[in-house]
């Protein structure tokens, strides 16, 4: 289902999240945690380099204050002193149409890029290599020898990652929740973090996606998890 909500969302890059490394998850939680006691609610998308973190526009100043009490800083968010003003006005009760107004300023300035690009990600298992390294070795290098119309053009990109281990990922459907659910990231980022498991986090209007190491940890984070949304997870929502 096509979802298009009223609220513009801005997004938040935090550095130095590193993959599935050793702090991973805790990251999640050092960003996710004040949040969720501020009642902001977030959707967060762990990546190898960065991680992100999506906040409706008109909650942004509050969230800047509240992760900067933290001891995050934000360097490139500095705003001048127009923006602001703008920011500032967010803060205090406003009629529908003047909230508009400034909405539509703060977002004046941002720049936009739509890709018109449809993209897919697809994880490679390293045990299976030998089946898939040639086909990939001709999508990236050789796309003519493969038998794909001339006007079906495609992007390729391939990141291989050091990690002996294949990533797992653990689904949790949302929806019985609602949309404007704050807590869902810590409580899930938190259980698994008090069991040793280790994840990144991908954030979708309807799911919670926990991406673990192996099977073996992937099998714990279901088991946790169950646990959580039962016991833990609706005491910090709405």
């Amino acid at each position: 289902d096509l979802v298009i909500e009223a609220d513009v969302f801005r997004v938040l890059e935090m550095d130095a999240a590193v993959g599935l490394g050793d702090h991973a998850g805790k990251r999640i939680i050092d960003v996710s945690a004040p949040l969720a006691k501020a009642g902001i609610s977030i959707f967060y998308v762990s990546t190898y380099q960065a991680d992100y973190v999506l906040v409706k526009e008109r909650r942004l100043r509050q969230v800047v204050a509240t992760l900067q009490e933290q001891g995050f800083t934000f360097p490139d968010l500095e705003l001048d002193d127009e923006a602001a003003t703008m920011a500032s006005a967010m803060e205090r009760p406003q009629t529908p149409r003047r909230q508009q107004e400034v909405m539509a300023a703060m977002r004046e300035r941002c720049a936009k890029t739509v890709p018109a690009h449809h993209l897919t990600m697809v994880g490679l298992n390293r045990e299976h290599q030998d089946g898939w390294a040639v086909r990939v070795l001709q999508l990236l290098f050789y796309p003519e020898l493969l038998p794909l119309p001339q006007r079906d053009r495609r992007f390729y990109t391939l990141n291989r990652s050091q990690m002996p281990a294949s990533l797992r990922v653990v689904q949790i459907h949302l929806a019985r929740l609602g949309y404007d659910r704050y807590g869902i990231v810590y409580s899930m980022s938190e259980a698994l973090h008090e069991q040793g498991i280790n994840l990144l986090y991908l954030s979708t209007h309807g799911t919670a996606n926990i991406l673990v190491r192996a099977l073996e940890a992937s099998l714990r984070a279901r088991v946790c998890v169950r646990t959580c949304t039962h016991n833990q997870m609706l005491a910090l929502v709405r």
